[in-house]
């Protein structure tokens, strides 16, 4: 669970909360570090993954990196807030998708 919300969520697991609310101090900090070695090199470390903020920061980097020349000081202040926006509309989609099943 702990690598698993290291890939998928937003705002993942800190082992504080994960070892006093979700495992009841069933598992020591030290004990949850090494289950996550022991699977991350039974996978060979294979893990790719590319999250939506990663995508963003990336899609507005190379924008940046292409386009650089043409866009004065003021473009550079609306891009950072389309980028902020594209994000917080990102992560309200997951909170959207996650409400689907009140329906």
């Amino acid at each position: 669970m702990f690598l698993a919300s290291k890939f998928v969520d937003y705002d993942p697991l800190n082992l504080d909360i994960l070892t006093a609310k979700i495992v009841y101090n069933r598992f020591s900090i030290s004990e949850i570090k090494a289950k996550e070695i022991e699977m991350l090199t039974t996978i060979e470390f294979k893990v790719d993954s590319c999250t939506t903020y990663e995508f963003i920061q990336i899609l507005f980097s190379d924008f940046l990196i292409i386009h650089r020349e043409k866009i004065d000081e003021e473009g550079l202040g609306i891009l950072e807030k389309v980028k902020q926006l594209s994000v917080y509309f990102a992560v309200m989609c997951c909170y959207g998708y996650n409400m689907l099943k009140y329906k």
